[in-house]
């Protein structure tokens, strides 16, 4: 987009009349703007323009942005307020959750916490910002069960993921196993000797 004489080539067109309202709740309460504000209260001797600073910001931003697009924050988003575009509602959420006074919060403790008050302004910003971004990133773990059939010969084992998909409150409630859910796909035969001779029957 080039600027010339003031004017902006090509031109943004007519101005959208809430554009004031949404730029007031980026301010507030976007992520990135957010973290970037704190961060720079425990580094106030980096300037706002300071590669460190928005590099650490923008980290913690994407990270932010990674978490509202997974299936379980769109569903809580839309559950509040289905009308709005869901980077909007992620906004509003942000704002009515005081997503800015979390990050100042936070980011007072990490760097009381990880001793890193002393050090040099840009290393403390980074590694602030590379905990925020490991605290965001976590997951819940995938636990699978197993059962284990021995072969009559004692030769080899056959394993069969353990599958439980309910149908009907009875079901779940007597923690019964569809028989549907264990077919021969999921088999696998292993030999006793070794865990390498595992191989996926068809």
């Amino acid at each position: 987009m080039a600027q010339a004489a003031g004017q902006l080539s090509p031109p943004l067109g007519r101005r959208p009349t809430n554009l004031a309202g949404v730029l007031a709740k980026v301010t507030l309460a976007g992520p990135a703007i957010c973290a970037l504000r704190s961060l720079r209260r425990s580094a106030p001797d980096l300037t706002w323009d300071a590669h460190a600073l928005l590099s650490a910001a923008a980290k913690v931003g994407a990270c932010f942005r990674t978490l509202f697009n997974v299936p379980e924050s769109i569903a809580l988003l839309r559950a509040e307020d289905g009308s709005d575009s869901h980077w909007l509602l992620a906004l509003d959420h942000g704002l009515q959750g005081n997503l800015a006074a979390l990050f100042d919060e936070q980011v007072h403790v990490l760097t009381e916490a990880m001793g890193v008050a002393d050090a040099p302004s840009p290393q403390r910003v980074e590694r602030v910002a590379t905990e925020l971004r490991d605290s965001l990133s976590i997951r819940t773990s995938q636990v699978q069960l197993d059962q284990l059939h021995p072969r009559a010969d004692g030769r080899a084992i056959d394993i069969t993921p353990f599958k439980l998909r309910p149908v009907g409150e009875a079901h779940a409630r007597l923690g019964a196993v569809s028989p549907r859910v264990l077919g021969s796909r999921d088999r696998k035969t292993c030999s006793r000797t070794s865990a390498r001779g595992c191989r996926q029957k068809t």
